[in-house]
């Protein structure tokens, strides 16, 4: 009798669990309805908060899917309220629910993917745009879906597009449009924007025999749009302005428009208008746009920039205002603004590659700033104007570079930050991905389905990690440099600082001495870039400056004059270049004109100053903690008995060896998995090898015994080196990438976290580099100072009477640059002190003994 009751009893607790589960599905599923029959923001709020308690609970696959279902279609309603960054949050978590449970019995294509990666899109994210793009569209051709196969194409030229890559977009647009069973409303969507992929690479004819052959179904909003700008080309303004009259008609009639492609139709009405000089009518339509966005904000009184969000179509509102004004002042601040949202878009990008190619408007945008200033100082003494020139490069300066090192900093300070850490592991695992999908295009492959899905998965993680830490790291990553704090660092190093800023248009130099700044214009840009390219082509072969000693010592005088480096009095430089000047070697200018052929007595720079150069002014200013390492690593796989053996690097190895506290990976050794063990554990890194600056398609890389290490993959690694030597070819050499910098190995090790770097600007001579490394590391084990070392070593190398004068060309010893911290050479550690200390303790213990021996005589 008692069994019995035992069972009834577990009967009905089975029950009663049963009726909640099914209570809670239906419970969601109810709030849904009840939502969507009746949407608003504030029902949005009410509906989320819900969903978001119930996802806390211990919930079963069937209550799961009904969370999935609700967070994409709270997504759909808060894309519609123009709350993008929460439309996107909401997404990703349905989207990473949607995977781990492994649910196949949703449409997460239609109803999560496609406006997902739209949202990417709008919001600059491309990378990720693009992967969630390929994902849905290699599942959409699996399940033989046609429609949403199109639709991805359609959606991944845009990325494309948007990103530059026009020609990749017009070839899978005009491969699709081969297909005999489109759709109507299809062929149009992909007719137009191979139009619009085609008036961006100038190709005017096709683009309007595309328009022209165009039936009258296809005449949709972006027909006339397209048919807009054609006209505009053609500066047939009239007829531009009626195109835009019939496609503002029909985007209007749309149901479904929302507020940002009203906006960013309003923007395009502004620039025909400013084209044709109509001032007054652009300035209308750009506040149009901006109503249209801020729709509650009182735009007479709009001050608060607190209420801007991340969206691209502010930046092209505020920067077309800002052109419209007379008043510089009043310029700057519009200016401002589309840096502040910038830097909103810009911290919501997960992507590395992402956020770099966002942040390349921002150096026009800089250089348009610095030039309303320019023109400021030459009216006013007002020190102001050259700290906000100056802050106006330093805060768009290698900005992904400085987040990163900034993050690792609070990292180290705060290493039971479990989220942060977390941020971290997330940011490598995403990486490593990349570097798969890297290998696999490098192999002409195409990536697998599991590694974009992994890396889909890791983003989105990686995404709600970085909601949480970032209102830190905001307010520590872009702050005003002080003049002050500079001149002082500059008066300890007793050194100079030359910053360039080199734009489309012009050239900027910014100088800082202890007590003095001057903000000069360079010149133009197109009148420098022709004598900075032909300089460097000297570089490109060991006997081109010889071949050619007449032009090159005009060529490296007449850049010692163009770049103002006359103005400079100091012993001690500091270099910030920027663009091209980045693989410029300063040291081999020529200070005053020569006449004679023997190197050794041509008035270099480096006979005048000891050069050492910076990224930016920040990491001129980073107080780093030192590492309490202190050892050394080198690498030397030689290569032997191979068409590419450095045979020279086995005496650099022999010297490296006698250091005290070294290691070293020689030969079958030096492979890449043993370094990349045992990198984190040493103090000084030095890599004696081959190496690619890589180009357009393909990244830099880095050679070891078996096998070759790429530029992405330092991205993974965790560092922390006082200094990293890479003892190769074209280590600082990469694709420039704005304000951001050269995509070279160095900037690889610098992200990794090395402190300090010395690497090369072109393809090095082995030899001369082997006798560089033995006497750059014997000065520095003298006297503890790396830019000492490397400028003696420099020297000696200039002055050695057995180095024949033509390989004493500036090829074979101005390759290496160090970019790094100053330090005051010690003298106490030489070999000469030392014998003079032990020579003069001798003599005086002599003297000692013998007035001893004096008094003691004397006594008798």
């Amino acid at each position: 009798m008692r069994n019995l009751y035992l069972r009834f009893i577990c009967i009905l607790i089975f029950c009663a669990f049963q009726a909640q589960a099914q209570n809670l599905e239906d419970s969601i599923y109810n709030s849904l309805d009840t939502f969507v029959a009746s949407p608003s923001e504030e029902h949005l709020d009410q509906f989320k908060l819900e969903i978001n308690k119930i996802s806390q609970k211990n919930l079963k696959p069937e209550e799961k899917l009904a969370v999935v279902i609700a967070q994409c279609n709270m997504g759909y309603y808060s894309k519609k309220y123009n709350r993008t960054q929460e439309a996107i949050s909401l997404y990703e978590k349905a989207w990473l629910l949607y995977q781990e449970e492994n649910f196949d019995n949703y449409d997460i294509t239609e109803y999560c993917l496609k406006p997902l990666g739209n949202l990417y899109t709008k919001t600059g994210n491309f990378t990720q745009a693009e992967n969630i793009i390929k994902t849905y569209i290699n599942q959409a051709i699996k399940e033989n879906n046609k429609d949403q196969e199109i639709a991805g194409i359609i959606n991944l030229s845009v990325v494309y597009h948007n990103t530059g890559h026009f020609k990749m977009a017009i070839d899978i647009l005009e491969e699709k449009l081969k297909k005999v069973d489109l759709k109507p409303e299809q062929k149009e969507a992909l007719k137009n924007n191979l139009t619009t992929n085609l008036i961006a690479l100038k190709d005017y004819e096709k683009a309007k025999k595309l328009v022209s052959n165009s039936s009258e179904v296809e005449r949709s909003f972006n027909y006339y749009k397209n048919e807009a700008l054609l006209h505009l080309k053609n500066n047939e303004i009239s007829e531009a302005k009626n195109k835009m009259k019939l496609a503002e008609e029909i985007l209007i009639k749309k149901a479904d428009i929302n507020a940002r492609d009203l906006a960013k139709f309003y923007t395009e009405k502004a620039d025909i208008y400013l084209f044709n000089k109509e001032y007054d009518k652009a300035e209308k339509s750009f506040f149009k746009a901006l109503k249209t966005l801020l729709p509650q904000q009182d735009l007479e009184t709009f001050t608060d920039r607190d209420i801007l969000y991340p969206e691209n179509t502010f930046l092209t509102i505020f920067d077309g205002l800002a052109k419209l004004q007379d008043d510089w002042e009043k310029a700057l601040q519009y200016y401002d603004l589309s840096f502040y949202v910038s830097d909103l878009i810009n911290h919501e990008i997960t992507s590395q590659q992402a956020k770099i190619l966002h942040l390349s408007s921002s150096k026009k945008r800089t250089e348009t700033c610095l030039g309303i200033l320019y023109e400021q100082s030459k009216k006013s003494s007002d020190n102001s104007i050259f700290k906000r020139a100056l802050n106006y490069v330093e805060n768009n300066k290698a900005i992904v570079l400085k987040k990163n090192i900034k993050k690792r900093a609070i990292s180290e300070t705060q290493p039971q930050d479990s989220i942060l850490s977390k941020s971290l592991e997330l940011k490598k695992l995403q990486q490593s991905l990349i570097n798969r999908v890297i290998r696999s295009q490098l192999n002409n492959e195409k990536p697998s389905d599991s590694v974009l899905k992994a890396l889909n998965k890791i983003n989105l993680a990686y995404n709600q990690t970085q909601e949480l830490i970032d209102k830190d790291l905001k307010q520590t990553t872009n702050h005003q440099v002080s003049i002050g704090e500079i001149q002082k660092k500059l008066e300890l190093d007793k050194a100079e600082m030359q910053l360039y800023f080199f734009g489309q248009e012009s050239v900027y130099d910014f100088l800082i001495t202890e007590k003095t700044t001057a903000f000069n214009k360079t010149g133009t840009a197109k009148d420098l870039r022709k004598p900075v390219k032909t300089y460097l082509s000297f570089f490109e072969d060991p006997s081109a400056i010889n071949s050619q000693l007449k032009d090159f010592k005009e060529s490296a005088h007449r850049l010692y004059q163009d770049l103002n480096l006359k103005q400079l009095q100091s012993k001690n430089i500091v270099i910030v270049p920027d663009a091209l000047l980045s693989f410029t070697p300063f040291d081999s200018f020529l200070t005053e004109k020569s006449k004679t052929s023997q190197f050794e007595k041509m008035p270099f720079l480096i006979r005048e100053k000891s050069l050492t150069y910076q990224t930016s002014i920040s990491f001129y200013l980073d107080d780093r903690k030192e590492s309490d390492l202190k050892n050394q690593l080198g690498v030397f796989p030689i290569f032997d008995n191979t068409s590419y053996e450095l045979s020279y690097s086995k005496e650099e190895a022999k010297s490296f060896g006698k250091l005290e506290n070294s290691d070293i990976l020689y030969q079958n050794k030096a492979t890449k998995s043993e370094f990349l063990k045992k990198a984190s554990h040493y103090n000084i890194l030095h890599l004696s090898t081959h190496a690619q600056g890589g180009n357009f398609s393909v990244p830099a890389s880095l050679a070891f015994y078996d096998e070759t290490l790429i530029l992405p993959e330092l991205y993974t690694l965790d560092l922390n080196p006082e200094l990293v030597v890479l003892s190769a070819c074209e280590t600082g050499i990469g694709k420039i990438q704005g304000s951001e910098g050269a995509m070279s190995l160095a900037r690889g090790f610098q992200y990794a976290g090395a402190k300090n770097l010395l690497f090369s600007l072109w393809q090095v001579n082995d030899q001369s580099t082997a006798e560089m490394m033995t006497s750059f590391y014997s000065y520095f084990e003298n006297h503890q100072s790396k830019s000492y070392a490397l400028h003696q070593s420099k020297l000696d190398y200039l002055d050695h009477f057995e180095i024949r004068n033509h390989k004493q060309s500036p090829y074979y010893w101005a390759g290496f640059v160090y970019y790094g911290e100053i330090e005051i050479p010690q003298e106490t550690d030489s070999p000469q002190i030392k014998w003079w200390i032990i020579f003069i303790i001798l003599g005086a213990i002599l003297c000692i003994f013998l007035i001893l021996r004096k008094r003691k005589h004397n006594s008798y």
